[in-house]
């Protein structure tokens, strides 16, 4: 299981690496062939169809966890050719709602300020379409076993869009430059995907058909798990573009469509930090469904110790990096998107606001992320459910005076409300644990880390000049909240949990 898991965290942390510095890069290039209102149209179509990928009703995280759990071969192969069924049927739904969202989108009036044709927003959303099904294929190989190659051609498809990107860009072709890039990525990934599915599962047909009566029965077995999972991804979906959208849409003129930018930029940092650091939560979910019903085993105790370390080990990461954003990040993108006459750096007050909210929902999607493996999938959807109607409401009650750091103020309460305590109290109580011993143990590692790493970093800036001085000054924050970790780690002996963490056991004390 240590193996394993290592294996797949350490082609996730490449994975978000490569999209960490590929996102970075873009976001460098893209000042110097758009003005910042047309960044705002595009940025808003794009949070709308990164995350359409999650739009698979919920079946193919259900049917992946079916078959982690272990079952037949002849069982096993039916599950397979019921997924690539289910998704072709997928694909005719969801075309063409995708086209009529986007076609609506077109129609908004900070939209139509770009002025772009609707058939730019048709190809992006037929783009948007193809890379969510063949975010589908790939996602099979999870349930398959094969964790780290979905990691690995998420790599390669960071890069191959930056270069893509970049080279469609330099040839005039503007904002088709991003629907040219996507269909090409998702050609190459899905083609790459198939062939390593074909390599894995003998027989393996990108076109499968089962009996409808076959069908009918694994579409009704599965739906109530499908169906939880389905409204836990629509919320989370919902968290993480609603901000943005409303942030670009709320107010009129060109101040709300520069706000609106500003908040989109900050938005795309905070994400491609975010997804690096939660490597390994993402990582342990397969392992949890997968060792789940065998409660007494070694390996399904050792995969609950993984899970309560990880909540620490997050903790920690996650304040030392959002304590060093807070300082950093407005400086940095002042100096990283300027162009000839203007840069897209977000406000201090923004920042500050989107920070603490990261810093919760990161020190969170270890518990999170559990709950997904066990199958909770209500619990999950129920308090993004709350947490997403909270910060719409008063989105709509601050945006429109108070712009974007109105939005980020909205949004931060309702994570406070929603998230910092939910979802440790069901993480707690799943695995019969004090639900306020733990969250106690959470908040004051994520406090501790956060305040060296704030006051560091801080102290760092004044030391280096503006602009490329804020990355050694982060670098310095960082390593100062690391450095109180390691020191944590000496206050007691390791215990015997700590075991799965082999000759590295005094780490389990984080």
């Amino acid at each position: 299981m240590n193996r394993k898991f290592t294996s797949a965290v350490v082609w996730r942390v490449a994975s978000m690496l490569s999209g960490v510095l590929s996102g970075m890069l873009q976001i460098k290039i893209l000042p110097h062939f758009m003005d910042i209102e047309r960044f705002n149209v595009l940025n808003g179509a794009q949070t709308l169809l990164i995350y359409l990928p999650y739009l698979d009703l919920g079946y193919r995280t259900a049917l992946n966890r079916r078959l982690l759990a272990g079952t037949s071969d002849e069982n096993r192969l039916l599950l397979i050719r019921f997924g690539q069924a289910l998704y072709l049927r997928i694909a005719g739904v969801l075309l063409p709602a995708v086209l009529l969202l986007v076609g609506l989108y077109s129609l908004l009036p900070s939209v139509q300020r770009a002025h772009q044709s609707v058939g730019f927003f048709l190809a992006l959303g037929f783009a948007g379409t193809l890379s969510m099904l063949v975010s589908a294929q790939i996602n099979l190989l999870v349930g398959l076993g094969e964790q780290r190659r979905v990691f690995q051609l998420n790599a390669l498809a960071s890069w191959a869009n930056l270069i893509f990107v970049w080279g469609a860009l330099r040839l005039q072709f503007e904002l088709w430059s991003i629907p040219i890039s996507m269909t090409i990525v998702a050609i190459l990934q899905g083609g790459t995907a198939w062939l390593l599915c074909q390599r894995t599962v003998p027989g393996f047909r990108l076109l499968h058909s089962v009996a409808p009566t076959e069908f009918r029965r694994l579409f009704s077995e599965l739906w109530p798990e499908a169906v939880a999972c389905f409204r836990s991804q629509i919320a989370i979906l919902l968290l993480f573009t609603g901000d943005t959208l409303l942030a670009a849409n709320l107010g009129t003129g060109v101040v709300a469509a520069q706000s609106g930018g500003r908040y989109g930029g900050a938005a795309r940092i905070f994400a491609q930090v975010r997804n690096l650091l939660q490597a390994g939560s993402e990582a342990v979910w397969p392992l949890i469904a997968k060792h789940q019903k065998s409660d007494a085993s070694h390996e399904s105790a050792a995969v609950l110790a993984l899970s309560k370390w990880l909540l620490c080990v997050n903790a920690w990461l996650y304040g030392g990096v959002m304590g060093a954003l807070i300082v950093v990040l407005a400086p940095f993108a002042e100096w990283w998107t300027r162009n000839e006459t203007s840069s897209w750096a977000p406000e201090q007050t923004l920042v500050l606001l989107m920070s603490l909210r990261f810093l919760i929902t990161g020190i969170s999607s270890p518990a999170a992320y559990y709950l997904i493996g066990a199958g909770r999938f209500g619990t999950l959807a129920r308090g993004c459910e709350r947490e997403l109607a909270m910060g719409v409401i008063l989105s709509l009650i601050l945006g429109p005076r108070y712009h974007g750091i109105g939005v980020a103020a909205s949004f931060l309460a309702a994570t406070v409300c929603a998230t910092l305590t939910p979802l440790f109290w069901a993480w707690a109580r799943s695995v019969h644990l004090k639900p306020a011993e733990w969250y106690l143990k959470i908040v004051a590692r994520a406090v501790v880390s956060c305040g060296a790493s704030t006051t560091f970093t801080w102290w760092s800036v004044q030391l280096w000049p503006r602009g490329w001085g804020t990355l050694p000054a982060a670098a310095m924050g960082c390593a100062v909240a690391a450095a109180v970790g390691l020191v944590w780690i000496y206050r007691r002996e390791p215990s015997s949990e700590a075991s799965f963490l082999g000759r590295f056991r005094r780490l389990g004390n984080l």
